[in-house]
Formats: C-alpha cells, sequence, structure tokens
C-alpha cells in the first residue's frame, strides 16, 4: 500500500481514497498470473505423508502471502507460516529461521530452507546451520561461499534432493 500511496501522491492524486484500490488492483493481477511450479504438491504432499513439517519463511507480510497460499490450494499442505513482520526482521536475519524451526519443533541440522535469494534465504540459512537449497532458475553465477548447500535450476530437482535425505 506504501508504494501504491507514493506513487499516488507523486501524481497529485489523493492517496488516502485511491491507495488501497491500487494495491488491490495490484495483487489481483500478480495473482491472477501465478501458477504452482510442477512438483510442489508432490513433494508438500510426500513430506506430510513422512511426517515432516513445513514453513513458508517469507519477507513477505503475512496476510499477502497466506492470500498467495490460499489461491494456489497450499493452505492445507503447509503448516505454517512465519514471516518477517512476525519476526521482527527481514531475511537473512537468524530470528526469522529460529521462529520456523521453533514452530517446525526441529534443530538446524533437521532442516533445510529451499529459496531462489542466494543471500537471503541460503546465506541466511546457513548462517544458523540449516542446510541450504538455492533454486537457481535464472542460472546466476554461483556466489563466493565456501560454505556447502545444494544448486539446483528446477524445483523438482530440490524435490528429488530433499526426498533424499528422508
Amino acid at each position: 500500500v506504501l508504494f501504491a500511496q507514493g506513487a499516488l501522491e507523486r501524481m497529485g492524486l489523493n492517496a488516502v481514497r485511491y491507495a488501497r484500490t491500487l494495491h488491490r488492483v495490484y495483487w489481483d493481477a500478480v495473482l491472477a498470473k501465478m501458477t504452482v511450479r510442477p512438483g510442489v504438491i508432490r513433494l508438500l504432499d510426500d513430506l506430510r505423508q513422512a511426517g515432516v513439517k513445513t514453513a513458508v519463511c517469507t519477507d513477505m507480510l503475512a496476510d499477502i502471502q497466506m492470500e498467495k497460499l490460499e489461491y494456489l490450494g497450499l493452505t492445507d499442505r503447509v503448516d505454517y507460516l512465519v514471516s518477517s513482520e512476525e519476526a521482527g526482521t527481514d531475511k537473512p536475519g537468524s530470528a526469522i529461521f529460529w521462529l520456523a524451526m521453533q514452530k517446525c519443533d526441529c534443530l538446524p541440522g533437521e532442516a533445510v530452507m529451499v529459496g531462489d535469494n542466494f543471500r537471503h534465504d541460503v546465506q541466511g540459512a546457513l548462517d544458523v546451520g540449516i542446510g541450504g537449497i538455492w533454486l537457481n532458475w535464472t542460472e546466476l553465477p554461483r556466489p563466493d561461499d565456501d560454505r556447502a548447500y545444494i544448486e539446483v535450476q528446477t524445483f523438482e530437482q530440490a524435490a528429488d534432493r530433499i526426498r533424499a535425505m528422508l
């Protein structure tokens, strides 16, 4: 809403009147384009069947992330949502990862973080001792980090690696 507010104010329009509507238009357009990546539902179902707890760990605001999960039909396949607003810090800050582990009742060595942002997702997880799987969709150059992590290009590859850990 703050982005919409700023844009409207720069255009000389009443942000109080229109910012929430503009925000809703934006998110309706985003949601309409969203799809679940191949392999996600099957992996979440496999993890649930194996008794493994799952958490979405996000810098996105909780209400928007919940809306996205609902739109994608994933609400009953994810155990927890941990947002930066709940944890009090964005990734790669450690609090968000510790809160996710607390909710899932696990220790760092029992957890794995899958993410497409190396710095925020993988480095943040590695910093607290969680294994990292970097979903490098766009084939970015490998970052200069000597710690062990897994790099994949598709979610299906990540899912195969996670299944091998069970």
